[in-house]
Formats: C-alpha cells, sequence, structure tokens
C-alpha cells in the first residue's frame, strides 16, 4: 500500500491567502485589546475591591497592547469597537503622560506669608542626594551594590529586604562610605535600612534620631520601618523607609494600604515636612498612593522626569513598573531623578536629587 505522501492524486492544502492571515492578525490584536481594556476598567475599581488594584499596576502595558486595535478599529470605521477601546486607551495614556507633567504641588510661603524665593541654582539651594534600592534578598552579586552606590552620587541610602548578612557587610567602614543610622534586618523580605555617607556633616547634611520600629502594630508579620531626622540647608524633614507586601490577593492588598497610611500618619506627626523610600509595591496609579495621601500630602519624585520603571530587572526601564520610589513633601522638589541599573537584583535602584522649594 504507498502512502499519500508518494500519490500523485493527493493535493496539498491551499495556501492560505494575505486577506486571511490579515483576518487573523486583526483579530488576534483585537482580542488582545480587549484584554488590556478590559483589565484596565478593572483596575479602576481597586478602590472598592482591593483584589482589582493589582490591575491598575499594567497602565502602560495595557497603553501598548490597546493602541494597534483602536488603531485599526478607527481604520475600518468600527465605531462602537473603537468607542469600547477609546476609553481605557485615555485612562491609560493619561496615566502614563503625568510621568512627563510636573507635580502640581502648592508653593510654600514663609511664616511672613511672602513667598520663599526660587533658588538660582541646584549649588545655591543645597542638595539632598537619596537613594533607594530594593537589593533582593537572595542577590547572587551582593559584592556590587555598594560600588554603585558609592558611585552615584547619593548622601543617602534606603535598602530594602535587607538581610543579617548584608548589613554585617555594610557595617565595615571598607567595604563602602557610608555608616548605618537605623537599620532592621530580618532573614525573610523585609529587612530594611539606613545610611549615610560619613563626610555628610562636612557637606552640611545631618542625619540624627535613626530607630527601627514596627510600622503597624497589628500586622501578623510586624514588619518594620526606619526613620531618622534629616537636616540641611537649614531645614528638616522625616525620612522613614518602608517595604510593605505585594497585592498578593485581597488581604495583602489591603496590609500594603494600612502599612502605607500607617507610614503617612506617622510622618504627618513628626511636624516635619516628609520624605518616604522604599520598595512599595504599588505604581503610581494603586489604590496605595492615595492611602498615603490620606495622612501625608506626598507627591513622586519621579514626577516630570518620565516614566522610570524599576521592577523586574528582566523588562527595560520604559516598560518596568516604577514600585521603588521615592514620594516627597510639597515644600521639596525633585530636580533629578535618575533609575540606575541591575545590579543582581530583581529591582533596580532609584536616586533621587532633592532641594526645598
Amino acid at each position: 500500500m504507498r502512502s499519500s505522501a508518494s500519490d500523485p492524486t493527493a493535493t496539498a492544502p491551499p495556501p492560505r491567502s494575505p486577506s486571511a492571515c490579515r483576518d487573523r492578525a486583526a483579530a488576534l490584536t483585537t482580542a488582545a485589546a480587549a484584554a488590556a481594556g478590559l483589565a484596565t476598567l478593572a483596575g479602576l475599581g481597586g478602590r472598592w475591591w482591593p483584589i482589582l488594584d493589582l490591575a491598575t499596576h499594567f497602565r502602560l502595558h495595557g497603553l501598548v497592547a490597546l493602541t494597534p486595535g483602536l488603531a485599526w478599529a478607527v481604520a475600518r470605521r468600527r465605531r462602537r469597537l473603537a468607542l469600547a477601546l477609546g476609553v481605557p486607551w485615555l485612562v491609560s495614556a493619561a496615566s502614563v503622560a503625568r510621568c512627563w507633567l510636573p507635580p502640581v504641588v502648592p508653593r510654600p510661603a514663609s511664616k511672613a506669608g511672602v513667598p520663599r524665593p526660587t533658588p538660582r541654582s541646584v549649588a545655591d539651594a543645597g542638595v539632598l542626594r537619596i537613594a533607594t534600592f530594593n537589593v533582593w534578598g537572595i542577590n547572587p552579586t551582593p559584592h556590587r551594590i555598594a560600588p554603585y552606590l558609592d558611585a552615584c552620587g547619593a548622601d543617602i541610602v534606603v535598602l530594602i529586604e535587607l538581610r543579617p548578612p548584608l548589613a554585617a557587610l555594610l557595617a565595615d567602614p571598607t567595604v563602602w562610605s557610608f555608616a548605618p543610622v537605623a537599620t532592621a534586618p530580618r532573614d525573610d523580605f523585609y529587612g530594611v535600612g539606613i545610611y549615610v555617607r560619613r563626610d555628610a556633616a562636612a557637606r552640611g547634611i545631618v542625619v540624627s534620631d535613626g530607630r527601627a520600629e514596627v510600622l503597624l502594630a497589628e500586622d501578623p508579620k510586624q514588619r518594620p520601618s526606619v526613620t531618622a531626622t534629616v537636616a540641611w540647608a537649614g531645614r528638616q524633614a522625616t525620612l522613614i523607609g518602608v517595604h510593605p507586601p505585594p497585592p498578593k490577593g485581597a488581604r495583602m492588598t489591603i496590609e500594603r494600604d494600612r502599612a502605607l497610611q500607617a507610614a503617612g500618619a506617622r510622618l504627618a506627626a513628626s511636624g516635619r515636612p516628609g520624605i518616604l523610600c522604599g520598595d512599595i509595591n504599588a505604581a503610581p496609579w494603586s489604590t496605595a498612593r492615595r492611602a498615603v495621601g490620606r495622612t501625608a500630602p506626598l507627591h513622586d519624585a519621579s514626577q516630570g522626569h518620565g516614566y522610570a520603571g524599576t521592577w523586574p530587572t528582566v523588562l527595560p526601564t520604559s516598560l518596568g513598573i516604577p514600585i521603588d520610589v521615592c514620594l516627597i513633601d510639597a515644600s521639596l522638589s525633585a530636580v533629578a531623578y535618575t533609575v540606575g541599573p541591575r545590579l543582581g537584583s530583581d529591582h533596580r535602584p532609584v536616586v533621587a536629587t532633592l532641594v526645598w522649594r
């Protein structure tokens, strides 16, 4: 019996026509856009259903997925589809565009009610550079951390996922140029620490009152925070470093929001302008940012400096999620904001250059 492969009467399947390929591509593009649109709209419900807040972290990715589908619908004059995709596209586009817009904050006034003069330059203003880095508790190359932080010009460093071995290494003055101010190393992924450059006082930066304490009393894991008072250019601010849990399900999302709200309340209670640094596991459009805002009027130091994705490092910064932050009081301005390289962690470091308004 001969096989069909040698049968001269057997016919090969007809090649797909170009129109069939286009139709299939259009269907896949539309399906991807529809899924992204649903996820974007679902994220808007995060304030009522915490489990949906996770969807807010992918606004940029939703925008990327929505754009081809919306363009196809407009080109084909599919008005209903264009409208259905256009609404979430506008939500995502507006969210991402805010990264390039300067923050709208009230201008602080002096005690006499006269606005403070605008500094002529960064040098005149008195600069404070703060680096924040989630080093990753299982970082395979911890020896790369200290050299980068030494070289980036930071005056203060806030480290997240600080474990006892790394804390012991960084306590050695021969390893780097920083000294510990307040540290709470742990064997899990919630250790934190504040470090200051040893010659910071010579440049007019004084860090004092460093302490480590549990951020939220009812937290079953008793996750710590670190706090310090920072004085420079004749004024003082309160700095807090935190690492709340990620939004994995409703319970952990609620725990994250409560932790950030507690951090904001602690800053407000200090009576000084606040600075909140760390891996807060919340994108700029997350409900957690509003939780902080209910207790302390902070804005993101990265706003106005473009999109600054920090996690995960397998993606470029243009596609990462900006969850490693420096949130600052309205009396402060970020004149520069940079995202660092991959240093063995799944997060990238960020460096904010701050001046008083």
